[in-house]
């Protein structure tokens, strides 16, 4: 959510000053940004777009290629110095300033919906990004201005008269669908909201009366002026998930020394799941046997067809006067009264009525 973004963004203000010592890209949504602290040493910045960022210290080896947006990126930053490191307009938007020999970037991770990473310049003209977007509001694509998306409420800045006019005009059939998506808060903290507000998360938003308003105007406040204390947990299906601080319905949970930590206990196992060598080359042989198998039914009907058309060429001249016979009797006759009369014969083994052949 964009509070978790908020203090995940103050937690990573010590890579302000840091100098960029090399950039990979591992996976098609994952880039890991190496730096030196001075003081410190070697930290990793971990970003998969959309899903989540954090510090680290170590990497998984990789053997692929560097991609075109990697080298790309390695050029325009390298040895660079992390200048600031911000929230853009309380969106799911992290923004990396950079100040480097060629001048200063910025580099933009958007953490929703898909998910992009975009390479921008001092004036946010688009120089590189992992994927071309375009949308209904704004078009993502090399050599354009960078727009923040377009966004009416942030529970940050919500009055009581947006809010009103929100719920009178949201499109989500459920007011914990409407908080999160609309105004930014997520899931979690949106099933906060309506829980700590004693509201019916599936109720309707048109339904929500001027005093549950007010409910969910103060547990935002208090919400967002809380100090983070980070926690680990298990969601109702059972999957493990972390929180800014304890909900009121989570009993079972393990305190974090830092939101930093948390996500990076959660996610330090989340990588495209490899596919055993053995298991690809059954795969592999399976296709091949099948390939095979289809080689030879096609083989054998290719004969037998041969076969066929040599024995029509060889009896060509007994088969067209037999045909030109039948069309004969089949002017006084019905072909059924032929099917009949020809039951047995030597050469013809079959007529069919409805084809008259």
């Amino acid at each position: 959510s964009s509070l978790e973004i908020l203090h995940l963004v103050k937690e990573l203000q010590v890579l302000v000053g840091a100098r960029i010592d090399k950039i990979y890209h591992p996976e098609e949504n994952e880039l890991l940004i190496q730096v030196h602290i001075r003081n410190s040493g070697k930290r990793i910045l971990r970003v998969v777009v959309p899903n989540f960022m954090y510090m680290t210290d170590t990497k998984e080896p990789s053997s692929k290629d560097p991609t075109e947006f990697c080298l790309y990126l390695r050029r325009k930053l390298h040895n660079a110095v992390i200048s600031s490191i911000t929230q853009k307009n309380y969106e799911r938007i992290i923004e990396l300033h950079f100040a480097a020999k060629d001048g200063s970037f910025f580099l933009l991770f958007e953490l929703f919906s898909r998910g992009n990473i975009i390479l921008c310049d001092s004036s946010y003209n688009i120089l590189s990004l992992l994927e071309t977007q375009l949308m209904k509001s704004r078009k993502i694509a090399i050599k354009e201005g960078y727009k923040l998306p377009e966004k009416e409420y942030s529970f940050f800045t919500l009055t009581k008269t947006q809010l009103a006019t929100l719920l009178n005009t949201t499109n989500y059939d459920s007011i914990v669908k409407c908080l999160a998506s609309e105004t930014g808060l997520g899931g979690t903290l949106a099933e906060e909201i309506c829980l700590i507000s004693d509201i019916n998360k599936n109720k309707k938003p048109i339904d929500v009366i001027d005093s549950e308003q007010d409910s969910i105007l103060a547990s935002i406040k208090n919400l967002t002026a809380q100090k983070p204390s980070p926690i680990l947990f298990s969601d109702s299906d059972n999957s493990p998930d972390f929180s800014i601080f304890p909900m009121h319905n989570q009993d079972h949970y393990t305190a974090s020394v830092s939101i930093n930590s948390a996500i990076e206990s959660l996610f330090c196992n989340f990588t495209k799941p490899k596919e055993p060598s053995h298991k690809k080359l059954d795969k592999i042989k399976k296709i091949i046997e099948e390939q095979e198998q289809l080689i030879t039914k096609m083989e054998t009907k290719e004969s037998e067809t041969k076969q066929k058309a040599d024995t029509i060429y060889q009896n060509y001249s007994l088969l067209s006067s037999l045909l030109n016979e039948l069309k004969e009797i089949s002017k006084k006759h019905s072909w059924e009264d032929i099917k009949k009369k020809l039951q047995g014969h030597s050469i013809i083994k079959s007529v069919d009525a409805k084809e008259k052949a």
